[in-house]
């Protein structure tokens, strides 16, 4: 097993964008899968996204991001962890759970001390990760659950 930034295998931007694009249809409404490719391209590029890729046995298995924005009723909060996305054949070998650990490394590396996440169904997933519910609103008629996660433990020196 091996994670690595998705702009470091360019061969593999159609591939995971069509994942991303086909596992959560509601956010692409009205959008080409064309138009999501260039994003996802450019967002890597331009440090508007981070896109990690786990490998296992050297092929594509799953997919998260750090995004600074994936929200719209929440462009004020970011980072956000987004495009979780694990192969079907890949689910249950804990893959998912290790690109979570790895987009927070990302989001602490670039000094970010919280970070957001939304899901309609697997808030209880999240929850057993040191997630915490925020608020549930509804948008792309589905009721989400807004979590976040602190990024820093305060340490308490005794003298």
């Amino acid at each position: 097993m091996q994670i690595v930034y998705l702009r470091d295998y360019p061969q593999l931007y159609p591939q995971v964008s069509r994942w991303i694009f086909e596992e959560f249809p509601y956010a692409f409404v009205g959008m080409a899968f064309g138009e999501w490719l260039e994003f996802v391209q450019e967002g890597n590029r331009g440090g508007l996204m981070t896109t990690f890729v786990l490998l296992e046995g050297g092929l594509p298995a799953a997919t998260a991001s750090l995004d600074l924005t994936d929200f719209p009723p929440r462009d004020d909060w970011s980072p956000w962890l987004a495009s979780v996305y694990t192969l079907p054949e890949h689910r249950g070998k804990g893959l998912a759970g290790k690109l979570l650990a790895r987009v927070e490394q990302e989001a602490k590396a670039q000094d970010f001390g919280r970070i957001y996440l939304h899901t309609a169904d697997r808030a209880e997933f999240y929850a057993k990760r040191g997630w915490a519910e925020v608020e549930r609103l509804e948008f792309w008629g589905r009721v989400n659950t807004v979590m976040s996660k602190g990024l820093y433990r305060v340490s308490v020196g005794l003298e």
